[in-house]
C-alpha cells in the first residue's frame, strides 16, 4: 500500500513539474526579451520579470481565443501550464521558509504577494476565481472604483506594506478612474546579506568609468574570494551568493570599448545559459560600487512590441475567462528598488495591471572582476533559473546618500 501510494503521488507530480519546467522555460526567455526592450532607453535600470510575468499570468488565466494565443506567444507557456507550474514555482521560492518550522532559519527575507482589486459588481467566472486563490494565492477584494482616490490610495497602501514601504506610489494619479473595472497586483520584497560581505574598510572613492571619455567619482567596494567566474572575449561573469544557497546575484561586466547598447540588444537567454554554465570556482579580486536606485514605467507599449496587442484593445480583448463583462488592458504599472551595499542587498518590485469595462459609466593569483564601468545584474534562483531582478548599472552615482 505505502509503494502504491508513492508511486500515485509520483504520477500526480509529474505533469506539475513538467508545466513549472514550462514556466521557468518561458519566464527565462520573456526576460531578455523584455531586457531587449527596456534597456534601448538610457540610464540606470531594474526590474522584476517574475513580477511582472505573474501579474500577466494571472490575467492571461482569463484570456481566450485569439488574446490567449498572443500572450501565449509573447511568454512562451500556455494556459493549461499556469495553475500548476507558478504552483510549483511558488514552492520552491518559499522552500526555505518552509525548513524554517524544522528549526532552520533561512537566512534572506523574499516575501511575494497577488491580490485582485475588483469592482462590486463583477462576478468572476468561478474556474478564474478559484485559481486565482488556490495557484496564485490571490486576495481577492471589493471595491467602488467611482471612488478612486480612497481605492488608488488603498491599493498603494496594500503594495507598500508588501515591499517594506520602499514602492508607495505604485499606481500615480490619473491612472484609475471610474470606469477601471479590476487591478491585479503582484508584489516581491527581497532582502539578503552576502555569504562573504565586502568589508566596509576598503571601500573607497574610485572612478567609475560611464563610458571612454566620461568617468563619475564612486564609493567602490573590494574583497578577494573563492567564486564562480566566468569569461569570454568580450566579457565576464561573476556570481556573488546571498547566505542561505539559495539565490545569488550575477553579474555581466562587457568590455569598457563595447557598445553597450548594441551588446545589450544582441542578448538572448541561450547565450546568457551557457555564460552561467561556463563558470567554475576560483579566487576573484572584486570591486563593486555601491548602488541604489529605482525605476518606474507604464509596459503597455513594450508588451505591445512583444506581440500582446489584442489584450489591450477595447472591442478587441477577450477575457471571458474572468467575467462576462467585455474588459481590456488599460494600463500595465510597474515599479523597482535595489539597494546594494557592503552587507548585501534590498530589493522590491511591484507590478499594476489595470482592466476597463468597455460599456463602462461616467587572493596572489585571483583573477580581477572590476565593476568600475556599467554592468548588468541578476538576483536568480540557480536551482530553477527563476530570475527574481534584472537591472543595469549605467551610472551608481545619483541615487547613493
Amino acid at each position: 500500500m505505502k509503494v502504491l501510494c508513492l508511486s500515485l503521488a509520483s504520477l500526480l507530480a509529474a505533469p506539475q513539474e513538467d508545466s513549472a519546467a514550462t514556466i521557468r522555460s518561458g519566464l527565462h526567455s520573456f526576460s531578455w526579451n523584455l531586457h531587449r526592450q527596456l534597456a534601448a532607453e538610457d540610464g540606470n535600470l531594474v526590474y522584476s520579470p517574475f513580477s511582472l510575468a505573474e501579474a500577466l499570468a494571472m490575467t492571461m488565466e482569463g484570456a481566450r481565443g485569439e488574446t490567449l494565443a498572443q500572450m501565449e506567444q509573447t511568454l512562451g507557456w500556455k494556459r493549461a501550464d499556469l495553475a500548476s507550474g507558478f504552483l510549483v514555482l511558488h514552492q520552491e521560492l518559499k522552500a526555505p521558509f518552509l525548513r524554517r518550522k524544522a528549526g532552520q532559519i533561512p537566512a534572506f527575507q523574499l516575501n511575494f504577494a497577488n491580490s485582485l482589486w475588483a469592482q462590486h459588481e463583477l462576478r468572476y467566472q468561478p474556474e478564474y476565481e478559484k485559481a486565482m486563490q488556490t495557484s496564485f494565492e490571490a486576495g481577492l477584494f471589493r471595491v467602488d472604483f467611482r471612488k478612486t482616490e480612497p481605492v488608488r490610495e488603498r491599493i498603494n497602501a496594500w503594495v507598500s506594506d508588501h515591499t517594506r514601504d520602499k514602492i508607495q506610489e505604485l499606481i500615480p494619479k490619473g491612472v484609475l478612474d471610474p470606469a477601471s473595472f479590476l487591478v491585479l497586483t503582484n508584489a516581491l520584497a527581497f532582502k539578503g546579506t552576502w555569504e562573504k560581505p565586502f568589508p566596509e574598510r576598503l571601500t573607497q572613492p574610485a572612478a567609475f568609468f560611464l563610458n571612454q571619455r566620461h568617468s563619475v567619482q564612486v564609493p567602490m567596494m573590494e574583497q578577494t574570494e573563492i567564486f564562480s567566474y566566468g569569461e569570454t572575449e568580450d566579457l565576464q561573469i561573476l556570481d556573488l551568493p546571498y547566505r542561505g544557497d539559495r539565490l545569488v546575484m550575477t553579474l555581466i561586466l562587457p568590455k569598457l570599448e563595447s557598445d553597450m547598447a548594441a551588446w545589450e540588444r544582441s542578448l538572448n537567454a541561450g547565450e546568457i545559459q551557457r555564460w552561467i554554465d561556463s563558470m567554475t570556482e576560483r579566487p576573484v579580486r572584486v570591486q563593486l560600487p555601491k548602488f541604489r536606485f529605482s525605476f518606474h514605467s507604464e509596459m503597455s507599449k513594450v508588451l505591445r512590441k512583444l506581440g500582446i496587442r489584442n489584450a489591450l484593445e477595447l472591442g478587441r480583448a477577450n477575457f471571458s475567462g474572468i467575467c462576462s463583462d467585455p474588459i481590456a488592458i488599460d494600463a500595465v504599472i510597474h515599479e523597482s528598488f535595489i539597494a546594494v551595499d557592503e552587507i548585501g542587498t534590498e530589493a522590491s518590485a511591484a507590478t499594476a495591471i489595470v482592466m476597463k469595462r468597455s460599456a463602462a459609466p461616467a587572493l596572489d593569483s585571483a583573477q580581477d572582476f572590476i565593476a568600475n564601468r556599467p554592468f548588468l545584474f541578476l538576483i536568480r534562483q540557480p536551482s530553477s533559473g527563476t530570475v527574481l531582478f534584472l537591472g543595469r548599472v549605467q551610472n551608481p552615482s545619483p541615487g547613493l546618500p
